[in-house]
């Protein structure tokens, strides 16, 4: 079963989600977190709901710098994708990627994904993980746009579904 929870653009689907795993305490994944200076969105951390392990993993264009990071750790400024104005850290995406490969492993459920949206309908972000979970029956919660619904469930042939939506 995937229960998606929509919403218009910023209208507290991330909140909803991490409401519903704190109500819940059954289940993990990660949420995205985003990052003010002053009235901008400078970018977005990742955000593992069971221990609030957090990464940063999108940054907005207008904020990105080559020199960014210098220090070469875990957050470099190596970028693997872009979505908008957003560009993916590429080393956020593969600790993102991680998560979940440990979350498969250790079989939890349900598995939370926040903000499915373009890069899934393009075949990359959270596409390939969230076939793998849809083919082995996990039960997943997931946040979509109001407006992209329709190209998610069949992107990523979704049967079985609950629409959650927005208040």
């Amino acid at each position: 079963m995937v229960k998606i929870i929509t919403g218009k653009i910023n209208s507290t689907k991330t909140t909803r989600i991490k409401n519903h795993y704190l109500t819940h305490k059954k289940g993990d994944g990660i949420i995205s977190q985003k990052i003010m200076i002053d009235k901008n969105v400078f970018g977005y951390s990742a955000v593992r709901l069971s221990d609030n392990l957090e990464f940063p993993f999108m940054i907005h264009e207008t904020f990105y710098k080559k020199d960014l990071h210098q220090n070469g750790d875990i957050f470099d400024n190596n970028i693997c994708g872009q979505i908008g104005p957003y560009m993916i850290y590429q080393k956020g995406m593969k600790k993102v990627n991680a998560v979940y490969k440990e979350l498969f492993k250790k079989k939890v459920s349900p598995l939370y994904f926040d903000e499915i949206g373009k890069l899934e309908i393009q075949g990359s972000g959270f596409y390939k993980i969230l076939k793998k979970a849809i083919k082995k029956d996990i039960n997943l919660i997931i946040t979509v746009r109001e407006d992209l619904i329709e190209e998610i469930v069949d992107k990523l042939n979704i049967s079985n579904y609950e629409i959650i939506g927005g208040w």
